[in-house]
């Protein structure tokens, strides 16, 4: 057989093991997802709270909305966590799995939060690569609306805490204390009975750390929602211009935050957009990518997905930051879902023809948001 015989032979074999691995747009799930399987069959069953969560850029919090053609705004709401692809799938799944919750809202989520007092950037924690916001004055608030029956605060316990306290609705506080020694995440979870209805939350720092030039509590976020016994909760991280290096990269400290203190079943890592736009090098984002996926399967399951599609107009495509997650997936028996193929690979059919695009031509509209829920769901529930 000729040289050009062995290639040809080689390339249509790798072909076929290419086609053994897919189902649709998702490769390598028979083992890529067989611990989520197991957490979605106890979940089902009743028996466990199992976790899902979501790492991204703007478009994992939901940014972009409109539907047709590039028709759509770009402007951040609360719907946004809703009407997002993560919002959408966690409405999905609760439908199947019981409704469990918001999942984190972090305090970067400006739009949800209303702070009085000094609140200051934090160096005690954080989350992907943004810190904690730490009260720092005794008196200072942070008010939070809600719907569902049960609130609970995420800060970080350590000896630049403070006691706080959380009262809803007017009611009697209680009260907290994020002074110790873990230098950790921790969930501060108020005890009251709420019925489900909308409710107004007030955080209060009540006592700083004498001795201390900066001390107070330093918020990650909250969360809100019903029964969380059993079932899958989503959790939303992701922030504006976010990028792979900041899940797994970021200092020690804040790595724990991200992925240690969930524990996730399976964490969804879907970064690429602002890689491609800041032109990250190949052999970087492959590095930061690793990292990621190692630090993530310490606990379940890691599914690759790139999501935002913007015009070519860079030396490095956008497809060859997907085309690495494809890589890494296989090295690290991981599941991969490939977006830009079911969007055939081309800006011009997600926005033209598929009419997937918002009006900045990067972000996905209301259609697109909605598709890529449907895929995921239909990839993580029923495969």
């Amino acid at each position: 057989m000729s040289d050009r015989g062995f290639k040809l032979a080689a390339a249509a074999s790798g072909e076929l093991q290419d086609e053994k691995l897919r189902r649709g747009y998702l490769f390598n799930a028979e083992i890529g997802l067989a611990k989520w399987r197991s957490a979605l069959a106890k979940a089902l069953n009743g028996d466990v709270l199992s976790t899902l969560c979501v790492y991204g850029s703007s478009s994992v919090v939901g940014q972009g909305s409109g539907g047709g053609g590039i028709a759509g705004t770009l402007t951040y709401g609360k719907n946004k966590l809703d009407k997002g692809f993560v919002g959408r799938l966690r409405t999905a799944i609760a439908k199947q799995c019981g409704d469990v919750g918001s999942g984190l809202i972090p305090h970067w989520y400006t739009w949800w939060y209303t702070f009085a007092g000094t609140w200051a950037d934090s160096g005690v924690g954080g989350i992907l690569n943004l810190p904690s916001k730490r009260g720092e004055s005794v008196g200072a608030t942070c008010t939070v609306t809600f719907t569902g029956t049960s609130f609970s605060v995420i800060g970080i316990e350590s000896a630049e805490g403070g006691k706080f306290t959380i009262s809803i609705d007017g009611g009697a506080a209680q009260e907290f204390n994020s002074n110790g020694a873990s230098e950790a995440a921790k969930e501060y979870k108020y005890s009251g009975t709420l019925t489900s209805a909308s409710h107004t939350a007030v955080i209060t720092v009540t006592e700083l750390v004498a001795g201390k030039d900066r001390s107070g509590l330093a918020l990650i976020g909250v969360m809100y929602g019903g029964a969380s016994t059993t079932g899958v909760k989503v959790h939303q991280i992701g922030y504006a211009g976010g990028k792979t290096d900041q899940i797994g990269n970021n200092r020690a400290l804040y790595r724990p935050t991200t992925i240690d203190f969930w524990k996730p079943n399976l964490s969804l890592i879907c970064f690429s957009s602002n890689d491609y736009s800041s032109q990250t090098p190949l052999a970087t984002f492959r590095t930061q990518t690793q990292t990621a996926i190692t630090q993530a399967k310490q606990f379940g399951d890691v599914l690759l997905v790139p999501v935002g599609i913007t015009a070519p107009d860079k030396a490095i495509p956008i497809t060859e930051y997907s085309k690495i997650y494809k890589e890494l997936a296989l090295l690290n028996s991981c599941a991969y879902y490939d977006t830009y193929a079911r969007y055939q690979d081309s800006f011009t059919t997600a926005r033209d023809v598929l009419q997937f695009m918002a009006s900045d031509n990067t972000h996905m509209n209301d259609y697109g948001h909605q598709d890529l829920a449907s895929g995921l769901y239909n990839a993580l529930m029923n495969y």
